[in-house]
């Protein structure tokens, strides 16, 4: 029996040896295989990846469908009511964020409606109309795939209402998998609507977004968090000033924010071609932002969020056409707008499925407007610069000008400089700051590596269907940004010329008041030294013969003026002299004697 055993126990052993050795060999084979198989990989990106692009990488995971969560159809909000952290209103939403630009946040939405009033659509959230709105899904990224249904441009009300219908497995709709949110002009209303319905893994997206639009920063990036459930985030934020002709009636309006977001100054620039000081026209300076956030989880299930100032061109418009301008096409098509206006008024009828396909579009497009709005702020800012200077009536002239007159003008044209200058210094550092993130989103290490896979598949390609190549839109987002360079050399060039006007009004302006204080110690030492001493002499021989111990000869007034003439320049001069005599005549009273017999 044990002998049975002993042989069993051999045999057992000799094949786990065996089968071991055979795993060994197959494991060793298959893992050589799949180091050899991503080395391969390896070379070929970096052969396939441009110079410029960095070692970030798009995830694999993003390429595969991944069904909805169901915190994706959880808001944020509610979650943390049910957990007792809020009480009755938004705070915790918005708290979450940077303090500074929360702060910025809470004081802008808390001069608008309640969470109430919006919800029962009191006042402005039910009848502004400025939200538009794009949900529909594809499983195979392609055509115009299935779209829900919505009516028009909606309000803040009826944007809460919308937001909080299911956006997975609604009865009547189909899925909203890859949705587009554009609202023209952030209001209070529109903040509480959204911080109220947003879904609990889209919140810390959508409060960046919040945060970075009311604070007018620049942000060019893609994020993706090394936490909780794989997603991306990829944000443009660009702001920039806008220079609107003022009306009439807009120049005697005064200069408020009331519900806007975003202030403004006015400016007087002098008309072009035009030599009467007079010819000056009133414009308007408005800050305004273009802000997109892109967040998902994979290529079909994502949600972009655009805000758009556009003050600029409503303050002309009539209330109601400004609420209303865009709901022509809706009412045309059944209530579904054809156009984007993320793409700036791009067709919809054949839509961009990929999210970084969709962002490099969206910033390509919307580049273009806000190039075009620097370059013709800087252009007219050069021209009023030049016009300026050609009226500078302090220059070298023919005509003949009185010295105040010369004066107040230099006084004029110096603060007006000073003025330009802080304006240049406010417009570049707005300017500078979006170069810069552009500046770092293509650099080795930036987050343009994320596109790099995109030049990989050819245009049309099953892989990304859309005419417009994403390498397209990346060469003319870097040929807007390369103009924008050009526009930032032209107001630092401005920026120099105005300083050295400056310090030429500066000496000017020294230089008249030497001349100025020359002629007032003439004017002085004159009065002193001539007239005080005639009106002194004249007041003398006005007097009573027997009061006047001589003469009232002009040859005794010549002596008296004379006599008084000496008395006053010995005055001055003891006056002048006292204050060294004094400290002399007080070394000698106070100071002892020392032992050498020195003072």
């Amino acid at each position: 029996m044990e002998e049975i055993c002993t042989r069993t126990v051999e045999k057992t052993v000799q094949e786990l040896q065996i089968w071991r050795t055979n795993f060994n060999e197959t494991a060793s084979s298959k893992l050589e295989n799949i180091f050899q198989g991503m080395e391969k990989l390896s070379k070929d990106n970096d052969q396939a990846r441009p110079s410029w692009y960095s070692q970030n990488a798009w995830s694999g995971y993003f390429f595969m469908h991944h069904e909805p969560k169901e915190k994706e159809d959880t808001w944020a909000v509610a979650a943390k009511k049910s957990l007792g952290n809020i009480k009755g209103n938004i705070a915790g939403f918005i708290g979450l964020g940077d303090p500074l630009e929360v702060d910025e946040v809470k004081r802008y939405y808390e001069r608008g409606a309640s969470l109430e009033e919006v919800q029962d659509g009191i006042g402005e959230a039910g009848m502004r109309r400025s939200v538009w709105i794009d949900d529909r899904n594809s499983p195979d990224l392609t055509g115009s795939g299935s779209v829900r249904l919505r009516g028009g441009l909606l309000t803040a009300t009826e944007l809460m209402r919308y937001l909080k219908e299911p956006r997975y497995k609604h009865k009547d709709q189909p899925d909203a998998e890859r949705r587009l949110i554009h609202v023209s002009d952030l209001t209070p209303e529109i903040i509480l609507a959204l911080a109220a319905t947003a879904p609990y893994l889209q919140a810390p997206a959508l409060r960046d977004a919040i945060c970075k639009h009311v604070g007018f920063r620049s942000s060019i990036r893609v994020y993706i968090p090394s936490d909780g459930r794989p997603s991306f985030r990829l944000e443009f934020h660009l702001p920039f000033f806008a220079l609107r002709k003022a009306t009439t009636a807009e120049a005697s309006t005064p200069r408020t924010r009331g519900k806007w977001l975003r202030d403004w100054e006015e400016l007087s620039l002098l008309t072009p071609n035009k030599t009467l000081s007079g010819n000056q026209e009133i414009y308007r300076l408005y800050k305004a932002q273009i802000s997109c956030v892109i967040h998902g989880f994979d290529e079909w299930q994502w949600t972009a969020y655009a805000f758009e100032d556009t003050q600029h061109d409503c303050d002309n418009d009539d209330e109601e056409v400004a609420n209303n301008r865009e709901l022509d096409n809706s009412a045309a098509t059944g209530g579904m707008d054809e156009k984007d206006p993320i793409l700036c008024r791009s067709s919809i009828v054949e839509p961009i499925w990929r999210p970084r396909q969709y962002f490099l579009k969206a910033f390509e497009m919307q580049t273009r407007e806000f190039c075009r709005e620097w370059a013709e702020l800087v252009h007219r800012l050069e021209v009023d610069s030049e016009e300026h200077i050609q009226l500078d009536r302090f220059m070298p002239s023919e005509t003949p000008r009185n010295h105040k007159g010369r004066v107040e003008e230099m006084n004029a044209s110096f603060s007006w400089t000073r003025q330009r200058m802080d304006l240049l210094a406010k417009l570049l550092y707005v300017l500078s700051g979006s170069i810069c993130e552009w500046d770092t989103f293509i650099s080795s290490d930036g987050d343009l590596g994320y596109f790099s896979d995109l030049d990989r598949f050819p245009i049309n390609s099953l892989e990304f269907p859309h005419p417009d190549h994403p390498s397209h839109s990346l060469r003319s987002i870097k040929q807007t940004f390369r103009k924008l360079g050009n526009e930032s050399l032209r107001l630092i060039a401005l920026e120099k010329k105005l300083s050295r006007d400056l310090m030429a009004l500066k000496l000017l302006l020294s230089l008249e008041g030497n001349a100025s204080v020359e002629n007032s110690a003439f004017l002085f030492k004159f009065t002193i030294w001539v007239l005080y001493p005639f009106l002194l002499s004249a007041g003398i021989f006005s007097m009573q013969h027997n009061v006047v111990p001589f003469d009232l000869t002009f040859r005794w007034f010549i002596i008296t003026m004379l006599i008084i003439m000496c008395t006053i320049f010995i005055i001055h001069f003891m006056v002048k002299r006292w204050s060294s005599w004094r400290k002399k005549l007080e070394q000698r009273l106070l100071w002892p004697k020392n032992g050498s017999g020195l003072w």
